[in-house]
């Protein structure tokens, strides 16, 4: 298994996890093209399509590969689901997590973060998250 899908794999289950620690019922979408994640509401049974993109630190910062197309289909696309949480894994194992609407990263290829922690320079900064996603946080 490369690193990879073991870092991904990782992503989405600690996405998963702290999600059902804040009451979140999650499940995996049974259809492709819904994202990693389905999250409901127990209070309000709102549901959100979640898709999980997990970095660890390289020479360039973290980056995220957001929209790749292979050949006439996408291999992935943020925009099949309603937020796509970035998660910057740190040298320590600090995770800082970004939750995006994903409307924003339409037609965006990527994105790259030079520090783990928001700046004022870092277009993302206001979508620093803890991974509350309702309640009109999104």
């Amino acid at each position: 298994m490369s690193k990879n899908l073991e870092l991904g794999g990782f992503g989405e289950w600690l996405a998963q996890r702290e999600f059902e620690r804040l009451g979140y019922l999650v499940t995996i979408p049974t259809q492709k093209m819904q994202g990693d994640l389905k999250v409901i509401d127990p209070e309000t049974g709102d549901v959100k399509l979640v898709e999980i993109k997990t970095a660890k630190r390289s020479q360039c910062g973290w980056q995220f590969c957001l929209n790749k197309r292979e050949g006439n289909h996408y291999k992935t696309k943020c925009t099949y689901a309603n937020i796509t949480i970035l998660q910057l894994v740190g040298d320590s194992g600090l995770v800082v997590a970004y939750a995006i609407p994903s409307a924003l990263l339409e037609g965006v290829k990527g994105t790259s973060f030079r520090r783990i922690t928001p700046t004022k320079r870092n277009r993302w900064a206001g979508y620093v998250s803890d991974y509350r996603i309702f309640g009109g946080v999104m």
